[in-house]
């Protein structure tokens, strides 16, 4: 056809097939489940734009399914219709009475189930009373899933294997980590944006890889890395579940931690740690829940308003909505108080200081997420300052072990941190000061409250065999033989405070018998008490010119005898036959304190009564005896063999080195 000539008429001779196809309408035909979300649920045509036409008349957000998390809903599906079948075949009556979820948020009757609006910002929401929640459908636990093939191409691997990492990850870390877990797992159900943020879940499947012995797993370990990082980034860009976020960054810091790349784990932890503060969850003074009010939403410039809002509209909202009931308040004080935990790591290993200002916490001490639930966390409303006031009433006699576990282990740390401050500030100040008001009052109230937090731990219950010697623990001649408290030159009372291990009558009135040995963690609460008394009276024993220089008299010795109260928890622990592979990394650098403290005997003793001395070959013994657990704790953490290396420089021989 001739350009400018007309287009032929349809109908005549000169039309042809083609011509008649260009005039026919084209119908648009969307492949099965491309349609938007919005579309599909109301059943209506979609023009697979975005926003389509639909959900703009509708007012509705239009989002569409991606390719994979379309395959992973209905193999979901295909796993909830098996595991129904074998119900039915087993008991029809029982299945037939049971009920499911839809995958879209909907009940089995279609209506749709509430939630907050800012169930995107911090998560899935729940009712307060839904506490029965069970594993996914489909997914059997016991039965381990198949770990062949390329599972791990896809973005988000099939819910089997999922359910396998999670399990990993909950069973065998030791991150403090603590979320209420069937919600957790009822979460992984719902619609996308509801589901714990893919950061959060890639994370959990990175340190499942790390901890599994499984190489199909630990092989996977720099594709979830990647994986986290990308979303954590989503995240924070989108002001997406930050909760969620925050609990990935600290959790990703772990991973660094425990992969021995340091700096990397220094930098996603600090910036967790600030964030964190940014949140204002440092602030949480109280376990009790408390409906938000109602704010209703007014016109800015309306003449109602007394001050405009000149905001530009910018969201300057807080970060983090309110908490839904008291479970949400638990989460939030145990996510920060594992901050603080895995930021205390970082800085024991990396000797930066922390992030967190331990003055300016007002977050009350963690508690079992089970306390939340029944109400029992409301009585307690301690927090830091409670460590240092002596009339602070004590919950610990009420407290379930896994609570008490978890509040003793936090104070120890934060004692510990505050101590250390305080020590490193008396090492700098001189004779005058150290006998100060200032200084002896601050020494007394530090001394104090790591006595009491001591005496409100429970004790170890280590026996061991009555064949076990205490022939090392002779007093050396200069040694005091009385523990009464005694008065010195500046006014430091240095009392002898109780013993953390079993005591004589315990020994004798149980010898023969089988005592469990108490958890990790506990032992780690004892560890740090001693060590945090060790630092108190480093202010007052300074290590200058190949010597450690005793600036009041009787401190040398009080700081030792502190060090071998550690070491007949050590010796005893060896004697019940313990694991020291399964004890904490913490507890390695604990021991380290102690070791440098027998470190610094020996070459003392050697200074002043030569090697061949049995003085000084016993305390070699004391010092081996410590050693040799951080030896064992090192073959599973090997950043502790840094502890070991500092000893060198009291140019001394390093027992088994």
């Amino acid at each position: 056809m001739a350009s400018g000539e007309p287009p032929p008429v349809a109908g005549s001779s000169t039309t042809t097939a083609a011509t008649k196809a260009t005039l026919r309408k084209p119908i648009v035909s969307l492949a099965k489940g491309k349609a938007c979300l919005e579309c599909r649920k109301r059943k209506v045509k979609c023009d697979a734009q975005s926003p389509c036409n639909g959900c703009i008349r509708m007012r509705k957000e239009c989002v569409y399914e991606e390719e994979h998390e379309r395959i992973m809903r209905l193999q979901g599906t295909v796993a909830k219709l098996e595991q129904k079948l074998k119900k039915l075949l087993a008991n029809p009556e029982v299945a037939a009475a049971s009920e499911t979820t839809a995958d879209d948020g909907t009940d089995p009757k279609g209506k749709e189930k509430s939630t907050s609006p800012d169930a995107h910002a911090s998560g899935p929401r729940f009712p307060a009373a839904e506490f029965t929640f069970t594993m996914p459908s489909g997914v059997d636990e016991d039965d381990p899933p198949d770990l062949s093939g390329d599972w791990w191409k896809l973005e988000t691997p099939p819910p089997p294997i999922q359910m396998h990492l999670i399990k990993i990850f909950f069973e065998t870390s030791r991150t403090g980590y603590t979320v209420h877990k069937p919600r957790f797992f009822k979460s992984l159900n719902l619609p996308p944006k509801y589901r714990p943020h893919p950061c959060l879940l890639n994370v959990i499947f990175l340190i499942a890889c790390h901890h599994s012995q499984d190489p199909l797993l630990t092989v996977h370990q720099e594709v979830f890395l990647g994986r986290s990082r990308k979303y954590l980034q989503a995240s924070l860009k989108n002001r997406d579940r930050l909760l969620h976020f925050l609990s990935a960054s600290t959790l990703l810091g772990y991973y660094f931690l425990k992969s021995g790349r340091f700096l990397e784990a220094s930098y996603q932890i600090s910036s967790a740690a600030r964030f964190a503060v940014t949140c204002n969850l440092h602030k949480i003074s109280s376990p009790v829940w408390k409906p938000p009010p109602t704010v209703k939403k007014r016109d800015p410039f309306s003449p109602s308003s007394s001050t405009p809002d000149l905001s530009g509209g910018i969201n300057l909202s807080p970060l983090l909505p309110p908490p839904i009931d008291a479970v949400d308040v638990g989460e939030r004080i145990n996510l920060f108080w594992m901050i603080v935990l895995v930021d205390h790591s970082a800085s024991l290993i990396t000797g930066l200081p922390t992030s967190v200002d331990f003055d300016n916490i007002q977050t009350v001490w963690p508690r079992a997420i089970e306390d939340y639930e029944s109400g029992a966390a409301s009585v307690d409303k301690a927090s830091v300052g409670s460590l240092f006031d002596k009339t602070a009433e004590d919950h610990a006699a009420g407290l379930s072990e896994m609570t008490l576990l978890r509040q003793t282990q936090t104070k120890a740390i934060v004692l510990l941190e505050r101590v250390v401050k305080f020590s490193n500030w008396g090492k700098g100040i001189n004779a005058e000061q150290l006998s100060g008001p200032v200084f002896t009052t601050t020494f007394r109230n530090m001394y104090d409250a790591i006595t009491r937090h001591l005496a409100a731990t429970p004790p170890l219950n280590i026996v061991s065999s009555p064949a076990v010697t205490t022939h090392h623990l002779s007093p050396a001649p200069d040694t005091p033989k009385t523990p009464h408290p005694r008065a010195d030159s500046a006014g430091l009372a240095f009392a002898r405070a109780p013993s953390t291990a079993h005591s004589e009558s315990a020994a004798s009135s149980t010898a023969g018998t089988a005592v469990p040995t108490a958890p990790p963690r506990f032992i780690l609460v004892h560890v740090y008490g001693i060590v945090s008394y060790i630092h108190l009276y480093d202010a007052l024993c300074r290590d200058q010119e190949a010597d450690t220089i005793e600036m009041v008299p009787g401190s040398y010795q009080e700081r030792l005898e502190m060090a071998r109260r550690a070491l007949r928890d050590i010796r005893a622990l060896k004697a019940s036959g313990t694991d020291f592979k399964k004890h904490l990394m913490m507890q390695g650098f604990a021991w380290g304190v102690v070791a440098r403290v027998f470190a610094q005997h020996v070459r003392k003793l050697r200074k002043e009564f030569g090697t061949e001395d049995p003085r000084v070959q016993e305390a070699i013994e004391e010092l081996a005896d410590v050693v040799n657990p951080i030896r064992i704790l090192a073959s599973v953490f090997p950043i502790l063999e840094f502890q070991l290396e500092r000893l060198r420089v009291y140019e001394i021989p390093i027992p088994g080195g």
